[in-house]
């Protein structure tokens, strides 16, 4: 099991090795956000939940805050549709994205995400949603009921924290709220005349909720209130409560998600150019490109260009300087600008009829060619001038009219994919990068799905710019992803077989500072994902399953279909292909799981502990004994009596005949040998009585093939 280094290990039934939270002795703190007090207009601290003290860390900012929630290990609150999260070490506030006046009445959290609850449509439809940490976007899940509140009147309902149950407190009821509908149901009525503060924190085992001045617990399946402390060295009432310490989580890879962005004339600028955070919105000034109108941006070989009245410009990110590239004045004045991947393509209207035509455009000279009509029946003569092209995707979009189609750039043809949910013209389509298309429209900006042209905004423009012009990816360059390395992901081997752990290391392979491994959203329809953060790899032509990225390693799980010989491995990365990386596959390619890069097998005792020296990981390994039932793990022993269903989360099946364990040169018995997990091989073993007391080397050999050299297994009598 590799733990220095992110591999498959991680993904073990047997885990990594953690100190599990339980073994903390609770302290029954929480922080708090209270009413005004000491001078500070939002109080954010810590409070005694047992005795009510509250010791004050900071001032969290102006304004109303709608609650505190817990994703991820970390801490985020809500004002005003907008998320942000909270550092707890002072109170400052780091703006994650959300759109502007998207007002939500109560802020929660259960522990596998974040939800608030807002009125919709002109009626006021009490509503739950669901929260995205990463951008702040919010997704509709469906109405909470009107029995349960009715229409325009959820203002005042609460939202709970820390729980695997998302709560909800309304007018002195109590409901549990079913978080793939929305709907709530009733589970008691609360003690209180009044409407809570806060429902329920759930730490330590106990529901806790802030009433007024005070500090309660709840009973959550009936909704009775024991009162306790009252709140003493701060705030007279609490707003909103969770969990200190927070929830053990692995934060969500924040990607450097920005883009560099032409903006229309504002603040005095005429055509405002920065970079814009595409999670936040936030807009940050580079400088002025210059007078009059541009066309868009677009990028080729690294260089970002743009183009007015004919002209080719390169556009230096550092400054916002122009350098004239060529063209022709005038000939043709284009519409819209973009590219690919590949190239940089334009559309202008032609001929005295205004034929929408796309043209493709030389880097180097500004010359423009001329490819192919788009189409009259996408764009009638005469009217391409608010079309958009894409950037950065190896397919060229066009958005027209609210109408997201795809251009063949050997032809010019436009075929519709789709119908965006804009209601006017988009202003830049749309912009692939780390594996999301983003698109601006107006002052937002938003995810646009290119198979159907749906819309998603997250996110409103702040700063020195008003309405979005055109997006392009920052950093620039998309190297092609180098692979050095294809082979067996614990014993090094490069040889692979179906159905087994393989590590891929090179350069170029994913997302500049992208490091993660797979997580629950990533699975859809119960599927192992094929693609992480637009990283994706084939192996001998099919997709293989990938469970960690990085820019140097990719570890996968190969398909499970027969291979041998000499078969390619390629790699893509956010819509640019490596060449292809030639291996050796063959029917097995067998290895032992290892704690931190070897030699020690990843192995435990029937209790599920550790097994290795004291000294390997104090305080959480011991030796195996001699005449013990032990279980090791392995990776790439081939079929078994089940068959693999293609991405599937769960495998079975037990291994005939079973492999040739040696522990210390002498012949084990083993009573088990099976898939317990995708590309995880269980082995029980005895460990042989007659073995003396230290590190025994340790092999499995099953149809002629051994694991790898040097792997040890620490026995002790």
């Amino acid at each position: 099991m590799n733990i220095r280094e992110h591999a498959t290990s991680s993904l073990l039934t047997i885990g990594l090795l953690v100190t599990l939270a339980a073994s903390l002795e609770a302290d029954d703190m929480a922080y708090t956000l209270g009413t005004a007090a000491l001078g500070v207009q939002n109080p954010f601290g810590i409070v005694d939940l047992n005795t009510g003290v509250f010791t004050l860390i900071g001032n969290m900012g102006s304004g109303g805050y709608t609650g505190l929630a817990v994703a991820n290990g970390i801490l985020y609150t809500e004002q005003n549709g907008l998320l942000y999260s909270v550092n707890t070490s002072n109170a400052n506030l780091t703006l994650i994205g959300g759109l502007n006046g998207n007002n939500l009445a109560a802020f929660g959290s259960t522990t596998t995400g974040l939800y608030g609850l807002a009125g919709t449509g002109s009626f006021q439809v009490a509503t739950l949603f669901s929260i995205n940490s990463e951008t702040g976007a919010i997704a509709t899940i469906g109405p909470i009921g009107a029995s349960a509140i009715p229409n325009g009147q959820g203002y005042y309902a609460r939202l709970s924290v820390g729980s695997s149950a998302l709560y909800m407190e309304s007018n002195s009821n109590l409901y549990v709220i079913n978080t793939t509908t929305g709907a709530a149901t009733q589970v008691g009525t609360t003690d209180s005349n009044d409407y809570l503060t806060s429902v329920p924190l759930f730490e330590n085992g106990t529901y806790y909720a802030g009433t007024g001045s005070g500090i309660g617990t709840i009973n959550v399946t009936t909704g009775q209130i024991k009162p306790g402390s009252t709140i003493s060295g701060g705030p007279g009432s609490l707003v909103a409560l969770a969990p200190d310490p927070l929830p053990s989580g692995t934060p969500p890879a924040m990607l450097t998600a920005n883009a560099y962005m032409l903006a229309t004339a504002a603040q005095g600028v005429t055509n405002p150019f920065g970079i814009v955070d595409l999670n936040s919105g936030a807009f940050t000034l580079i400088g002025n490109m210059g007078s009059g109108g541009y066309d868009g941006l677009a990028v080729a070989n690294g260089v970002l260009y743009t183009e007015q009245n004919g002209l080719l410009y390169s556009v230096n990110t550092a400054n916002a300087n122009l350098t004239p590239i060529g063209g022709v004045t005038g000939t043709p004045n284009l519409a819209t600008f973009g590219s690919t991947t590949t190239g940089l393509y334009g559309l202008a209207g032609t001929g005295s009829f205004e034929v929408a035509t796309l043209f493709s455009i030389n880097p180097q000279t500004g010359a423009m060619t001329a490819i192919g009509p788009i189409g009259a029946a996408v764009i009638p003569n005469g009217t391409g001038f608010y079309a958009r092209l894409s950037v950065g995707s190896s397919t060229l979009y066009m958005e027209n009219s609210s109408n997201l189609y795809t251009v063949n750039t050997a032809t010019g043809a436009a075929t519709q994919v789709g119908t965006t949910d804009a209601n006017g013209f988009l202003t830049s389509v749309p912009l692939l990068e780390y594996g999301t298309y983003y698109v601006a429209a107006g002052s937002e900006i938003g995810t646009i799905n290119v198979a159907t042209g749906q819309i998603d905004p997250h996110s409103s423009i702040f700063g020195p710019a008003v309405t979005t012009v055109a997006l392009a990816p920052d950093p620039l360059t998309t190297a092609a992803p180098t692979v050095t390395l294809v082979a067996n992901a614990e014993g090094g081997v490069a040889t692979i077989s179906p159905n087994s752990w393989v590590e891929i290391k090179g350069s170029n392979l994913g997302p500049a500072g992208d490091t993660r491994i797979w997580q629950a959203p990533d699975f859809l329809n119960n599927q192992l994902p094929t693609s992480l953060d637009g990283v994706s790899v084939t192996v001998n032509g099919v997709p293989a399953y990938v469970y960690y990225v990085s820019p140097t390693q990719l570890n996968i799980l190969t398909p499970p279909n027969a291979m041998s010989g000499s078969v390619p491995v390629q790699i893509s990365s956010n819509g640019v292909v490596s060449a292809k990386f030639m291996v050796q596959a063959q029917a097995q390619s067998p290895s032992f799981f290892v704690f931190g890069g070897g030699p020690y097998i990843a192995a435990t005792h029937a209790n599920g502990s550790y097994i290795g020296g004291t000294s390997l990981y104090p305080g959480l390994t011991t030796p195996a004994q001699p005449g013990e039932t032990i279980v090791m793990y392995a990776n790439g022993f081939g079929p078994t009596s089940a068959p693999v269903v293609s991405g599937s989360e769960t495998q079975s099946g037990t291994l005939s005949p079973m492999p040739v364990i040696t522990i210390g040169g002498v012949a084990a018995t083993v009573t088990f040998a099976g898939l317990v997990a995708p590309g995880e091989f269980q082995f029980n073993v005895v460990v042989p009585p007659t073995l003396a007391n230290g590190d025994q080397p340790t092999t499995a050999m099953y149809n002629g093939l051994t694991t790898q050299a040097g792997t040890l297994i620490t026995v002790q009598h």
